[in-house]
């Protein structure tokens, strides 16, 4: 076998930059959701028009899961006027046709509203923290490595 060394192995680096990347795009996520937050400061109740259920699988370890989402349509009024929206249920949360659900809109422009069931700005800010701190070890690691792998 031939040995190598000094050779640059920018593996880790692009790892790291593409999970500061990320991470960056995740925090805007976040702060998007969380400016939505705070601009819809009304809410109303809205009624349920459509269910579909949606077969999904996960793959954990060597066996596959098998579990549903429901695919929920819905409409609220806001001085009259019909708005609708979407949002994916889990099989706890699922609504039926005509059950109604809470959404928070801005009074502003009522067609921007949420609903409780959507994920949170805060969940979004955690993994891109997470995502961030493992970026910058690996391309600190890059660095004080000098880049360099040894192959014997």
């Amino acid at each position: 076998m031939s040995k190598r060394t000094g050779r640059r192995d920018g593996t880790t680096l692009a790892f790291g930059i593409i999970l500061v990347l990320a991470a960056a795009a995740l925090l805007f996520a976040a702060r998007q959701a969380q400016e939505k937050e705070r601009r819809c400061v009304s809410s109303t109740q809205a009624v349920v028009t459509n269910v579909s259920k949606e077969r999904k699988t996960k793959k954990e370890g060597k066996k596959t899961r098998v579990y549903y989402e429901y695919s929920t349509d819905y409409r609220y009024e806001v001085n009259e006027e019909p708005y609708y929206g979407h949002v994916m249920l889990s099989e706890g949360q699922r609504k039926e046709e005509g059950e109604q659900l809470a959404v928070h809109y801005n009074p502003d422009d009522p067609k921007e509203h949420f609903t409780n069931y959507r994920s949170s700005s805060l969940s979004l800010k955690v993994i891109a923290w997470v995502f961030g701190g493992i970026g910058v070890i690996c391309v600190i690691g890059y660095i004080f490595s000098g880049g360099r792998r040894k192959y014997s």
